[in-house]
């Protein structure tokens, strides 16, 4: 009873664990479908068309990328950007009144054939910061007070959050003021700083005498001054043939010393993004639907998780799974907040409704753009992690335990290494960042340096850069990475897999050999397979169709049958060669050493009636019970193919008794067949031959060591005895 209780408890952990292992592999399809769904190639089509689209110089003398003062970027800005923008005002011809209206929802650049319509209005804003004096030391914002600095009135620094210009902007006469927005957008990320939220801000509309005045009154108000540290322009396109919007923004940023940078970036956004089920359409309810399932799996592995960790914490902290279960359920919480976060942000906004009625409109798309650009980079890390769980619930694959107890038990090893690792690399890419940084833009700061050692580490850098800046330094600094990174490091890691590797597998082996038991997971895959063949019936399932029965079962048979006729023909072959050798071992009769024994007769009345009688260390006479005898055994002895004298006397018997000549003439191939056979078979038995009389030879060197050493040993007794009576006498 003990023992049937035992079984059904295993069998129910057995279903169990694959139960687990079926609800895991539901949560990877329904994630693998959501995040497969979100990467559609024609996103990256629209992201780089709106990036080459803006990279454009169009009616102005300079492109963006060459824009390097205020009245490039204004000539820039007229001629080029709002012609990228708008198109030329020809495309929009004037109606029966003869007056130009204001398009709404314009195509971008005035291509009709690309679809990309601009949304509202376009809002550019700028970043300033104030401005310091060295003279003065309330107002000091560049540095030390230098003795020379009374012929430096004024110094503008770099931007922060501390130098931040938030005061009314002076007017040069012009009706409107410049106020300073703390919340006009959201962060700015560029190449000399990451610029804040606030500044100050104009929009241009499609309205093109509004917006060509307000460039005038800009200009005149000096507007964009030294102060200036960054244009950030914002808006919005919306692509209908693909359901996509685009946040565009497009970046100046003026560094201290006077050097221009120009950036574009694009983000894309789909409706269900800022509505929960977008337009309302059965797909985007399908995936929708999806990412609620795939939420309700994160709560159930949270709780999960929880139960096991109420339970034991010792055993739950010591197995390194855990720890990757949580930073997985971590990095899905963290993309629904971003999700969440962004439907709730989103509410009442319609974008494209509200710029169809007004064209001054303009929703800022940028920071629902950002939150999903955050969650779908936190998925691309999560997918990986995800992924490699397959280990975790897959145990009875090759090797796949073997992986997952190495991860569970050696991660104290692997966290040392990886301590260890982070205290090199962080000190190298500090030495290379101190001593090349300025003369080279990959290690211009410490994370440049360290992605360009870790590039290093893959081949992907020229690293003789390094060494024609500094070739002594260069060449040390390099020698000392190779040997601390490449030589120890990674030697040492080669070491550690090896020693958990070991470590793992046995530990493994003892647990199987002490237990004698196999994977609840892989019993139950066993147990599945072995009653679901038992229970179908394949040939009887086939009989039914009796051409499919002809093609498969009764076609197995007959080839079952054939390769086993063959085999039996083969082994037959066999036993005839074998007992052929036999008696021809056997009539020989008389072996080397005259201790051996001979042929006993009745040995070989068994393998073909004859019996040799010895007389006088001779040979007798032979007794054969069937006058064919000879003609079988010498059949049996010597094979000769077709002229065997067993079958030359079978095809005599045959021609005798259908009344033909028992004269038999062979042909010359088979003449040929019988001659070649039969040297074969000489020189088989010569070599036969040859390694008994080598084993009688060494038999008899073996007997006459035997008989060396009576022989010594008698005669240092006979010595002994000689000295003995010499003593006597």
């Amino acid at each position: 009873m003990a023992n049937l209780n035992s079984a059904n408890k295993r069998r129910w952990d057995a279903t169990k664990a694959c139960c687990q292992v079926l609800v895991y592999l539901t949560f990877l399809a329904l994630f693998s479908v959501v995040i497969t769904v979100d990467t559609n190639r024609f996103e990256r089509h629209l992201q780089k068309t709106l990036t080459h689209h803006f990279y454009g110089q169009y009616n102005s003398p300079y492109a963006p990328q060459e824009v390097n003062s205020y009245d490039k970027f204004w000539q820039y800005f007229e001629n080029g950007f709002l012609v990228a923008a708008f198109g030329n005002e020809t495309v929009y011809p004037p109606p029966q009144g003869g007056k130009r209206t204001v398009p709404i929802m314009p195509y971008l650049g005035g291509d009709e054939v690309a679809q990309n319509r601009l949304l509202g209005a376009i809002q550019m804003r700028q970043v300033r910061v104030m401005t310091g004096s060295q003279t003065a030391e309330s107002n000091n914002l560049c540095g030390a007070t230098l003795s020379y600095a009374q012929y430096f009135k004024e110094c503008v620094p770099a931007y922060s959050t501390e130098t931040e210009f938030t005061q009314p902007l002076p007017t040069g006469g012009a009706a409107q003021s410049y106020e300073y927005k703390p919340l006009v957008s959201t962060r700015a990320h560029g190449v000399y700083a990451t610029y804040g939220q606030g500044g100050f801000f104009e929009m241009f509309t499609t309205n093109m005498t509004n917006t060509l005045t307000l460039i005038e009154d800009l200009k005149d108000d000096n507007w964009l001054s030294q102060p200036t540290r960054a244009i950030i322009i914002d808006f919005n396109t919306w692509n209908p043939n693909v359901e996509l919007y685009a946040a565009v923004r497009l970046l100046f940023e003026i560094s201290p010393i006077g050097i221009w940078n120009f950036d574009v970036r694009v983000l894309l956004l789909k409706p269900r993004y800022l509505v929960v089920f977008g337009n309302g359409s059965p797909f985007e309810w399908f995936i929708t639907i999806c990412e609620f399932m795939v939420a309700l799996f994160c709560l159930y592995y949270i709780a999960e998780e929880v139960s096991e960790l109420w339970v034991s914490m010792s055993d739950y902290v010591s197995d390194a799974w855990n720890f990757i279960d949580w930073a997985s359920l971590i990095i899905l919480l963290i993309y629904f907040y971003l999700r969440v976060r962004t439907w709730v942000d989103a509410a009442g906004i319609e974008p494209g409704v509200e710029e169809s009625q007004d064209h001054t409109r303009y929703n800022d798309l940028q920071g629902f753009a950002e939150n999903i650009l955050y969650a779908r980079s936190w998925n691309a890390f999560n997918v990986v992690v995800i992924w490699l769980k397959i280990v975790k619930y897959v145990p009875f694959l090759p090797y796949a335990q073997v992986l997952k107890d190495l991860f569970g038990g050696s991660w104290q090893l692997l966290l040392s290494f990886f301590v260890i690792f982070g205290i090199f690399f962080v000190g190298f890419g500090l030495a290379f960042t101190v001593g090349f940084g300025m003369d080279s833009q990959d290690l211009e700061s410490w994370p440049h340096a360290w992605i360009y050692l870790g590039r290093s580490m893959i081949g992907d850098v020229d690293v003789t850069q390094v060494y024609q800046k500094a070739p002594v330094s260069g060449t040390i600094l390099l020698g000392l990475f190779v040997l601390g990174i490449y030589m120890v490091l990674m030697n040492m890691w080669y070491a550690l897999i090896l020693h958990a590797f070991c470590n793992t597998r046995e530990r493994i082996l003892q647990e199987q050999e002490s237990q004698g038991e196999k994977s609840l997971v892989q019993e139950f895959v066993e147990d599945f397979i072995s009653s679901m063949t038992e229970s179908i019936d394949i040939e009887k399932f086939v009989k039914k169709f009796p051409g499919l029965y002809a093609r498969t079962i009764v076609k197995w048979r007959r080839q079952t049958a054939s390769v086993a006729r063959r085999r039996d023909k083969r082994l037959a072959l066999e036993a005839d060669r074998l007992s052929s050798m036999q008696v021809d071992r056997m009539k020989s009769g008389f072996t080397i050493m005259p201790f051996h024994k001979s042929l006993d007769a009745k040995e070989l009345q068994k393998l073909g009636g004859i019996s040799l009688k010895v007389e006088n260390g001779g040979r007798g006479e032979d007794f054969r019970k069937d006058p064919d005898a000879d003609s079988e055994v010498s059949g049996a002895s010597f094979d000769l193919g077709p002229l065997s004298p067993t079958k030359v006397h079978a095809k005599k018997k045959w021609k005798k008794r259908m009344g033909l000549e028992d004269k038999i003439i062979p042909e010359l191939p088979e003449l040929e067949n019988a001659v070649s056979s039969l040297g074969a078979q000489v020189l088989e038995r010569v070599k036969h031959i040859g390694e008994e009389v080598k084993l009688e030879m060494v038999e008899t060197k073996e007997v006459l060591n035997g008989i060396n050493d009576v022989l010594g040993v008698v005669g240092r007794r006979v010595k002994d005895l000689d000295t003995v009576q010499r003593e006597h006498l």
